[in-house]
């Protein structure tokens, strides 16, 4: 799946977010994993005098990631904007970091949105392909392979804009806890079997 450029409404929509929840920004930063959490420490500006090349305690990164968070604030404009475009690479690791969501969005095609010579996106965010996303995204959290707070902060963070139609797909999926406990219920007459016997 191409990941799209954030459009200015959901770029407000961020802002606004940063604002009022600035701690759930910086959870989702905290979520990257790996290299590329790595590569986000050096990504977010250091303030002067500090060693790029040293590594961050994370209560010493929270407030980098504020700074960062306030710079989002500041330039929600310009698409194409240091700031913004470092967003969507951060997005898109935190899209990695999150194996059960990557494996399944990584086989999701939906390169009809973009030209096809310049991999420009040629459709604006919700398209039908963007909706069908989310369709398979629920299917998937009906087999148990992803639960709806991960798919809830794909659509918050993710390039989407307000659509009821994601939003009553998102709705109808599984939380953890309920994905847990339907599976408790599932295992219940093999281990009654085995008891039985």
């Amino acid at each position: 799946m191409y990941m799209k450029p954030y459009p200015e409404e959901k770029r407000e929509t961020l802002a606004e977010r940063s604002i009022n929840d600035v701690d759930d920004f910086i959870i989702l930063f905290e979520e990257i994993k790996g290299t590329d959490a790595s590569s986000l420490e050096k990504m977010v500006t250091p303030p002067k005098g500090f060693p790029k090349n040293r590594k961050l305690k994370p209560k010493a990164r929270r407030p980098l990631f504020r700074q960062f968070i306030s710079k989002l604030k500041r330039e929600t404009s310009d698409a194409n904007s240091v700031v913004w475009n470092q967003f969507g690479q951060i997005f898109r690791w935190w899209v990695k970091s999150q194996p059960e969501l990557f494996k399944i969005i990584e086989d999701f095609k939906n390169d009809a949105d973009f030209n096809e010579k310049s991999n420009e996106c040629t459709v604006d965010p919700n398209s039908e392909l963007d909706v069908r996303c989310f369709k398979v995204l629920l299917e998937a959290n009906r087999n148990y392979q992803i639960n709806q707070e991960t798919i809830q902060r794909f659509y918050q963070y993710g390039y989407f804009l307000k659509d009821k139609q994601i939003e009553d797909l998102i709705n109808n999926a599984l939380t953890q806890e309920e994905i847990e406990h339907k599976q408790r219920l599932e295992e219940l007459p093999g281990k009654c079997t085995a008891i039985g016997n």
